[in-house]
């Protein structure tokens, strides 16, 4: 009976020994991929801080890459004005330029020789239906004193009443200059 129970007791001992080996082998790899997994951890995090980092840096490069495109978008449109209001259709016959020029010279009562325009033309689009404001006038003078003093002179004119339409002048900008000016 001795015999049989040391058998059965050496053979338990090894069946313990044989799990007790495969659990340190198995805790020994669970061990090498959490350190495998805590250093990819570790590397993404690095990642995303220095992603973080250079994004700060980008979003601040393109502030100010918008802001200079914006002021040299509204330095371009500085010898600008733009006539709102003029019917469609009322300058027939007579190029567009010769007829705001009339209108400077009549309506505002100004010398048509120092205000010499470069370019002018409406808005961009369709035609509007009849019962739809009118497209915006563009105007650019070959000199920025002369929009200085056309819109002096609407400003203290008030507008313009010009064959049946109420004529007001402003100067040309961006929206977000003009967005920013509101909240000064």
């Amino acid at each position: 009976f001795a015999e049989i129970a040391k058998v059965t007791l050496n053979g338990d001992v090894a069946l313990i020994k044989s799990n007790t080996t495969e659990l340190k082998n198995s805790v020994s790899a669970i061990k090498t991929r959490l350190i495998e997994a805590e250093r990819r951890i570790s590397d993404v995090e690095d990642t995303v801080a220095n992603l973080a980092r250079n994004n700060v840096k980008l979003t601040k490069t393109v502030e100010q890459l918008y802001e200079r495109i914006d002021d040299q978008e509204n330095r371009a449109r500085r010898k600008n004005i733009r006539l709102v209001g003029l019917k469609e259709g009322k300058e027939v016959g007579m190029p567009l330029a010769k007829y705001v020029q009339k209108i400077l010279c009549d309506g505002l009562e100004l010398n048509g020789d120092d205000y010499e325009i470069e370019r002018c033309h409406r808005s961009p689009g369709p035609r509007p239906d009849p019962n739809q404001p009118p497209r915006i006038i563009l105007v650019r003078f070959l000199k920025y004193t002369a929009r200085e003093n056309v819109l002096a002179a609407a400003k203290k004119k008030k507008g313009i009443l010009w064959d049946g339409c109420r004529l007001s002048l402003f100067e040309d900008m961006t929206k977000e200059r003009s967005a920013r000016r509101k909240m000064t």
